[in-house]
């Protein structure tokens, strides 16, 4: 049973070398470049937009230092508003259950028995997570699509590789070091097959595949995720097996037993 926890780390390995608090798509089209990669950023966020009230099931394989298991998630994602899931271990033992929307959120840790309730804050995400995280990105990565982020003060590039188009960031954090973030953009279809996320070395921190692109008209969306994190030795693949959208009256909640130590953060 105690191997079952390690699934709880799927919740977090998403976000892996995220860009810490900046003011959010900030623009700056003085040059030829930076208007390119606006005009590129509103494309890729408009086919995005039109994948929303989405919910689909899969499979999880998580691979890691003295880890090797696999599961089940159920996702429910409203775009710019509810994030909820559900965590399965083998044999369909319940491992934990969380609802995130921008101002608040709820997580329940079945193992433990005990919920964990407060303001959507990065810290509290952080700590339920093991993770700094904002909400934007929870949507991306379980939405299987990409709503492309550009921060105030940003530097933005694009180059080009066979059939795609490589969209690169240079941030540099509060703390004065440099991340850089890159998306490899399909031409086409304008869907995100990679993003990846760089230490002010030039290291990789994190690195997302969005394969198995499934299109239809302007919308797109990846049926399978892999994701690396080579610092730490981790590897996470989810493989979806239904994916529905435009669902309408989805539920967001989650139930908490009446017995189970519930926590509640103000901060």
């Amino acid at each position: 049973m105690k191997k079952v926890l390690y699934l709880l780390i799927i919740v977090s390995i998403f976000f892996i070398g995220r860009v810490n608090s900046f003011a959010q798509d900030g623009t700056d089209e003085n040059d030829e470049n930076n208007a390119a990669a606006t005009e590129l950023i509103k494309e890729v966020n408009r086919r995005s937009s039109l994948t929303d009230n989405i919910l689909s099931t899969g499979d999880i394989d998580v691979h890691a230092p003295r880890v090797d298991e696999s599961g089940s998630i159920s996702i429910k994602v409203k775009k710019k508003d509810d994030v909820w899931f559900k965590l399965e271990g083998p044999m369909g033992v319940d491992v934990a259950e969380g609802h995130f929307n921008r101002t608040n959120f709820v997580y329940y840790n079945a193992l433990g028995s005990y919920s964990i309730s407060g303001p959507t804050t990065l810290l509290n995400i952080a700590a339920v997570s093991r993770m700094a995280i904002s909400f934007d990105e929870m949507v991306n990565a379980f939405s299987g699509t990409v709503r492309i982020i550009r921060y105030t003060g940003d530097t933005a590039s694009i180059d080009e590789s066979g059939s795609q188009k490589i969209l690169s960031f240079i941030t540099h954090t509060k703390g004065g070091s440099k991340i850089t973030r890159k998306y490899k953009i399909d031409k086409s279809n304008y869907s995100v097959t990679n993003y990846s996320i760089y230490n002010d070395k030039g290291v990789m921190t994190l690195g997302i595949d969005f394969t198995n692109i499934i299109t239809s008209g302007d919308f797109w969306h990846a049926r399978q995720v892999e994701v690396r994190n080579p610092l730490k030795g981790v590897y996470v693949k989810i493989k979806v097996e239904t994916y529905q959208t435009n669902q309408n009256g989805l539920g967001f909640s989650v139930f908490v037993p009446s017995d189970a130590k519930k926590k509640v953060w103000k901060h």
